[in-house]
């Protein structure tokens, strides 16, 4: 019966190994920030859009402020050579015309402060699309980090995991059937822990003395199934 216990007892410690894999493999996951980094990411690129669309509507402002300087200076200049050409004699006419260069000049300030506040909006603008889209940037980096970790940790549990297995498959071909229909009914009643030593008379995994008139009774029956009479485990007699 030590045998079995024994090949019983490197089934219970490669089923708890899995275990333990599987476990960090769901708070690796569990834990990582890859969800919220997609997040971001994907709130950082909805703000590019908009910025990208505000920058259009700016650029169309800008060339149609542009274009009304232009225009403003265009005939600022046509009044202009009209007054100098020496063709206008008359004082109301010439007037006139510098009155509407006067206005036109006005009219220019006004369009260019316009144009001025224009231009710096859409700088401003820019500046923050090229942030963002270095922020962009930085965020891919981070989540093709996490993915490459979580790649890394998943591809070394599956591996260890499925060697694991093979093991415990070839144990439990080793292990007779009765042993195991224990095994398997116990280990969620016994934290998964069924198998259990005995060392000096005391069980370890209840930590409790065995009785003396037990203990005799397990050890001049090393042949029989020993379970301590404490924790309902089943023990493997070992030497001190």
């Amino acid at each position: 019966m030590k045998k079995e216990l024994k090949l019983l007892a490197q089934l219970q410690d490669a089923d708890l190994e899995i275990e333990e894999l599987e476990t960090e493999r769901k708070e690796a996951f569990g834990n990582s920030p890859l969800t919220h980094l997609k997040k971001e990411h994907g709130a950082l690129k909805s703000k590019l859009e908009k910025l990208k669309q505000e920058v259009t509507k700016l650029s169309l402002a800008y060339k149609k402020a542009e274009g009304e300087l232009e225009l403003l200076e265009q005939k600022i200049a046509g009044e202009q050579e009209r007054l100098y050409s020496g063709t206008i004699l008359n004082p109301k006419e010439l007037k006139a015309i510098n009155d509407e260069i006067a206005s036109l000049e006005k009219l220019k300030e006004k369009r260019e402060e316009k144009f001025l506040e224009v231009d710096i909006m859409l700088e401003e603008l820019n500046e923050t699309v090229a942030l963002t889209e270095k922020a962009i940037k930085k965020k891919e980096m981070e989540i093709d980090e996490e993915e490459k970790r979580l790649k890394e940790i998943e591809e070394r549990i599956s591996s260890q995991v499925e060697k694991l297995r093979e093991k415990t498959k070839k144990l439990r071909e080793e292990i007779p059937s009765e042993l195991l229909k224990i095994y398997d009914s116990r280990r969620l009643k016994l934290s998964r822990r069924v198998v259990a030593s005995l060392v000096d008379g005391v069980c370890s995994g209840c930590q409790m003395e065995v009785h003396a008139e037990e203990l005799d009774k397990i050890l001049n029956n090393p042949d029989k199934l020993a379970i301590c009479p404490n924790c309902q485990r089943l023990l493997l007699v070992l030497e001190s």
